[in-house]
């Protein structure tokens, strides 16, 4: 059964002299054009857009969309998700949660797909990133440990909950800005984890030509 999200995405019009934003029903109409997204917008002004989009499971490429098409209609503003404080804390502090999420996040920011491989030089770039845009998470203690053998999370879990008291459920986080994220290929992302005697390349074509041979039965 498809799952839900309910996103807060919020456009802001950056300092000096930029586009002026639409009259709101053009930009709700400019929402409205994203298939399968119908926008509720809480609050607008002349310098701000606040707005909710449901999502569905593919919340991370439907959002980029939303972003990419407020970017067409508000040019020279930001524009950002609003995202789980417990998701931001999984890339900052290492806080334990679900790999979706915090791939979800990492997705987002980078405008690429992020997967098991590309996750760590990832998280080494973004991290930095949320910091500056919320320096109120450099004052915030190391999280505890934790145990994943035992599933004892209980004192990182209350640490989370003093955090989210302290800064809200949800922050906005912006995507990086361009040539903070450098896309590779899959050896050069390996490669920055293995040294190069303990990776093996093969050519598709050669094992298609010379097929190993079967074991024997």
């Amino acid at each position: 059964m498809p799952t839900t999200t309910l996103m807060p995405v919020t456009v802001t019009r950056p300092p000096g002299p930029c586009a002026e934003p639409q009259r709101r029903a053009e930009f709700e109409e400019v929402i409205k054009t994203i298939a399968g997204i119908e926008p509720t917008v809480r609050e607008s002004s002349r310098t701000q857009f606040s707005l909710t989009v449901v999502l569905t499971d593919a919340r991370t490429a439907t959002l980029e969309l939303v972003l990419a098409r407020l970017k067409e209609a508000f040019p020279g503003w930001h524009a950002c998700g609003h995202w789980p404080i417990r998701t931001v804390l999984a890339v900052t502090h290492g806080y334990p949660v679900e790999l979706a999420p915090y791939r979800d996040l990492l997705t987002a920011m980078t405008r690429q797909p992020i997967d098991v491989v590309t996750g760590v030089r990832a998280q080494l770039t973004c991290r930095p990133v949320i910091l500056d845009q919320h320096p109120l998470l450099t004052v915030i203690t190391t999280a505890p440990a934790y145990s994943t053998t035992t599933g004892d999370y209980r004192e990182v879990d209350e640490w989370a909950s003093r955090v989210e008291q302290l800064i809200g459920p949800t922050l906005p986080v912006a995507p990086l800005a361009p040539g903070q994220w450098e896309q590779r290929g899959l050896v050069e992302e390996v490669l920055d984890h293995a040294p190069p005697t303990k990776v093996w390349t093969l050519d598709p074509d050669d094992l298609r030509q010379n097929p190993p041979e079967s074991e024997s039965q």
